[in-house]
């Protein structure tokens, strides 16, 4: 009985490396999916919000993705946001951009979407903040 039982969570176990997934966890998105863009788009108000900035924000890059099932998806995004300079057709000011890490969760059946967590590094400084923030955010 012992030996079917180790053997039966040896398959499991090689079963969960060859999916490289892990049950419950994280699993890394395509930055380019249409499901990604339109996340990270939905974000841009709490973006603003969050960082209290006056002028409009506009998604310059979409750095990383991951998803997680969960009553739900729960979407954590990497991205790069500038601020644009209304006088100058919307250009993107480049010494005010800023990396953020953002988690989105969304219950499609509910027709739910919602910003869950924003953190944003200061302006011109996109070193402050790491995709490695992603892994610290809920």
């Amino acid at each position: 009985m012992m030996m079917k039982l180790l053997v039966c969570l040896c398959l499991v176990l090689v079963a969960i490396s060859l999916t490289k997934a892990i049950p419950g966890g994280f699993k890394k998105l395509d930055v380019n999916s249409d499901a990604v863009k339109s996340k990270a788009q939905f974000a841009l108000e709490s973006i603003a919000q969050q960082t209290g900035t006056n002028r409009s924000l506009r998604l310059a890059k979409i750095e990383s993705a991951e998803s997680q099932i969960v009553s739900g998806v729960n979407y954590r995004i990497g991205l790069v946001v500038c601020e644009q300079d209304s006088a100058k057709e919307n250009q993107l000011i480049n010494k005010d951009c800023r990396y953020c890490a953002i988690s989105v969760w969304e219950q499609s059946w509910l027709n739910s979407t919602k910003v869950t967590n924003v953190n944003c590094s200061e302006p011109g400084n996109l070193e402050s903040l790491s995709s490695a923030s992603l892994n610290k955010m809920e």
